[in-house]
């Protein structure tokens, strides 16, 4: 089946998906960059190398932020900036954010510098995962920390933790609940990206484990295969008897794969299972090939996408209503609202590592002695008519503490309705 043998309203809805994905780059607002000053050594030590720094008794705290604000992701560091500035303010004189533009690998090396030479007391950011490799010995040697915003999990450190939202823990979470509820048997099938393979992995690690979990198949095809190679491709396969295949993608590729096996795999029974890749602006459901779908959220209240009053304001003309933060533009806020959390009298390393964890605008989560971050994921089915909770995230960490709550802010209204131009929205970049 190819293109031609798509309904109208389909081709409709698939080439919207992709107009609104190049609408995002012209549309996503600019900021002008803050240009780190020229490279140069870290700030020389006498004794104590990597010690952990103190910040003043008073004033205000000095908060890094590494982003991108210029060249291809500068419209999304712009986002992120604007999300840590409207965090601050929610508590006057209590934070002074600087922000350093990233560049790439080595650009956030000199921008970590930069920060060091500011007398930054903690860093939030960067946002890809090679720029918080690239940084992560600075940042140790200076005895600082920082809070990235990468979802690869092999970045972090002793000083350095991804807060993003990493595949492998979601993966486990859905994988379980099917298994637990008798649909162990699993399929694989997603574009070939690092993502994607960190998923498959966990999957067969799973199915190492002897938990109830079976891969039965996998494919992870060529990123942007056409609709009709991609569906020629997958008939076989997707007549094969499974309970649950995994989708580890969102947006278009989503959308295909999960047609793929509605038209070919009516017969047997696949129920579309998959990460928070899958949220968006558009509501799932709306795609028919998705209901019964299971995917992971970290903030449920999140997961369902805004009415179109909300983004646009009422119909009277009254005015838009301030927005909740999308996924990373709620991960910079936590960790801009850590920092305005932070006492100054504990050790920062022994407040970060609390056993509660926080819960802020990303969910529940904590952060471990070697930058392991760990989450309390949710998973949501997609009905007919809406997307519901399936089973909550826990409120709590076994065996620890209630969560340090953590302040939390709205951001404006969109430029755009979210059903024209959706906001960039999937975990980035990293992995």
């Amino acid at each position: 089946m190819g293109w031609d043998g798509l309904s109208l309203g389909r081709r409709r809805m698939v080439a919207g998906l992709v107009v609104a994905g190049l609408a995002l780059a012209a549309c996503a607002p600019r900021f002008p960059s803050s240009a780190p000053p020229p490279p140069g050594p870290p700030p020389a030590r006498a004794e104590g190398s990597g010690a952990e720094r103190h910040p003043p008794a008073d004033g205000p705290l000095t908060v890094a932020l590494l982003l991108p604000l210029s060249g291809k992701a500068g419209a999304v560091g712009g986002r992120l900036r604007t999300a840590a500035e409207t965090m601050a303010e929610t508590t006057p004189n209590r934070l002074r954010l600087i922000a350093f533009d990233t560049q790439g690998p080595q650009g956030a090396v000199t921008a970590a510098r930069a920060a060091i030479a500011a007398h930054a007391d903690l860093i939030v950011g960067p946002l890809f995962g090679g720029d918080a490799q690239a940084v992560r010995p600075i940042v140790e040697e200076a005895g600082l920390t920082a809070l990235a915003l990468t979802n690869n999990a092999s970045a972090g450190g002793a000083r350095l933790w991804a807060l993003g939202h990493a595949p492998e823990p979601q993966v486990r979470r859905v994988l379980a609940l099917a298994a637990g509820r008798g649909e162990g048997r699993v399929m694989i099938i997603g574009p070939d990206t690092a993502y994607a393979r960190l998923a498959l992995a966990q999957a067969r690690a799973m199915a190492a484990e002897a938990g109830g979990v079976t891969v039965v198949g996998a494919s992870l095809y060529p990123p942007g295969t056409p609709y009709g190679a991609l569906a020629e491709s997958l008939r076989g396969m997707v007549r094969t008897p499974a309970d649950v295949v995994l989708i580890p993608a969102g947006g278009l590729d989503l959308i295909a794969v999960s047609s793929v096996l509605a038209y070919y795999g009516e017969t047997t029974g696949h129920r579309p299972v998959g990460t928070d890749l899958w949220e968006g602006p558009r509501p799932l459901s709306r795609e028919a090939s998705l209901r019964g779908g299971w995917f992971t959220s970290a903030n449920p209240l999140s997961a369902v996408p805004p009415s179109a009053e909300t983004v646009a304001g009422p119909p009277d003309g009254g005015t838009p209503q301030r927005r909740d933060p999308d996924k990373l533009e709620a991960l910079v806020m936590d960790g801009v609202a850590v920092a305005q959390a932070w006492d100054r009298v504990t050790p920062l390393a022994e407040f970060l590592e609390r056993p509660g964890g926080f819960s802020g605008a990303s969910g529940v989560f904590r952060l471990g002695p070697q930058g392991d971050v760990e989450r309390a994921y949710g998973v949501m089915e997609i009905g007919s008519g809406e997307t519901a909770v399936l089973d909550p995230p826990p409120a709590v960490f076994p065996a620890a503490g209630a969560p340090l709550g953590l302040g939390r802010a709205t951001l404006p209204p969109e430029e755009s309705p979210a059903s024209e131009v959706p906001p960039p929205n999937a975990p980035i970049p990293g992995v």
